[in-house]
């Protein structure tokens, strides 16, 4: 197997994503497989680009990619609307937002604890607004990877 998981599918294909749209598109992706040793023609990666084209874009996204490889996106078993209501029981006062005292108390619960430094980047990387303060729909956002 090619890729050991989709992380480092991931990594690849921002690697060779070479304009930061999100895409590879024909060159992009014969540049891929070409430096993971594969070496199809340009028809032969127009036609693959196209059995995984989805939307007829001539361009792939990750997922898409993915594909090519047979791995698909690891799935979450667990819906927005469910981790929105678990992480509502631990919201102390009830305003709706997690501060860092909550966030370490969420983190802890289960493994190891974090340390300030670390539940610091968690409430930088998740506050999506702006506003110095995480809410449960941000914090739920973060944690499946919808905050990006």
């Amino acid at each position: 197997m090619i890729f050991e998981n989709f992380e480092d599918l991931e990594d690849c294909f921002q690697l060779f994503d070479s304009n930061h749209n999100g895409y590879l598109n024909t060159q992009e992706l014969s540049n891929a497989f070409r430096a993971l040793g594969l070496n199809p023609s340009l028809g032969q990666v127009e036609k693959l680009l196209q059995s995984v084209d989805l939307h007829h874009r001539n361009q792939i996204n990750v997922d898409e990619f993915a594909k090519l490889f047979g791995l698909a996106k690891p799935e979450c078993s667990i819906s927005k609307e469910q981790l929105i209501r678990e992480i509502s029981k631990f919201d102390r006062d009830r305003n709706g937002f997690i501060d860092a005292d909550e966030l370490r108390n969420i983190l802890s619960s289960r493994g190891e604890p974090l340390d300030s430094h670390h539940i610091d980047e968690i409430l930088h990387d998740f506050d999506t607004n702006g506003d110095g303060r995480l809410s449960i729909e941000e914090l739920a956002n973060g944690l499946l990877g919808l905050s990006k």
